[in-house]
């Protein structure tokens, strides 16, 4: 149902309704929250009027006098502030709408690697001493289209500092007995490396991962699958 009061508000904010009906329309806008919203964007109007200088308000865009105007020129200036609210409104609407969009895109961005990563199978393997080592590994395995992506994170413990750096190899055992070094990297005493290999293997064809001391060959931690 369409709101009889809804073309009130410009005539009520420039002032051009009766007595009679400004009263009926302050009643109404105690419980109408959309009129009482539409006057407030108007409700500048009148100071923004106030400024413009008197020879240019005696006259309007055609030279006409003022005295001259017609009575329907002031429902014409309130269909044109409508008409200005409205084109202001689609402006407002569609720049909240294109950040809008902005938003989501970024949030998508975000989220998607997240997302990729949770929905991607994995498995994460704490590798074992074989021998005493101040070395503490776990590796996570990825399963990817072309095989298996190995994030290790390796952690050689506090010891030592005036020790120099010792070179670590990884290893790969198939389910197959086949063994292949898939990545190598140094690690000192209190420091943690985080070296990332691959392998065309896919994790079921996995049987065991190793870190090697690469000085000796001798195999330092393992962990099977």
């Amino acid at each position: 149902m369409t709101d009889p009061y809804s073309e009130w508000d410009a005539a009520y904010v420039l002032g051009s309704l009766s007595s009679s009906e400004r009263r009926e329309f302050e009643l109404h806008l105690r419980q109408c929250a959309d009129c009482s919203n539409a006057v407030a964007e108007l409700a500048g109007m009148p100071g923004l009027l106030a400024i413009v200088p008197a020879s240019e308000a005696l006259r309007d865009d055609d030279g006409i006098d003022a005295q001259e105007l017609p009575a329907t020129v002031l429902p014409r200036l309130a269909r044109a502030i409508k008409r200005h609210r409205v084109r202001r409104r689609v402006t407002i609407t569609s720049s909240l709408v294109a950040a809008t969009a902005a938003a989501v895109t970024a949030l998508a961005l975000f989220l998607s690697p997240i997302v990729s990563s949770q929905l991607v199978p994995t498995s994460v393997v704490t590798l074992s001493a074989v021998q005493p080592s101040e070395l503490s590994a776990d590796v996570t395995l990825v399963d990817q289209s072309w095989g298996t992506r190995l994030d290790t994170h390796c952690t050689y413990q506090t010891g030592d500092r005036s020790a120099g750096a010792e070179a670590y190899s990884l290893w790969v055992t198939s389910t197959d007995g086949r063994q292949s070094e898939v990545a190598s990297w140094q690690s000192a005493p209190g420091s943690t490396v985080t070296p990332t290999a691959t392998t065309s293997l896919a994790k079921e064809q996995i049987a065991s991962v190793e870190i090697r001391d690469v000085s000796t060959g001798q195999v330092v931690l393992r962990g099977t699958l």
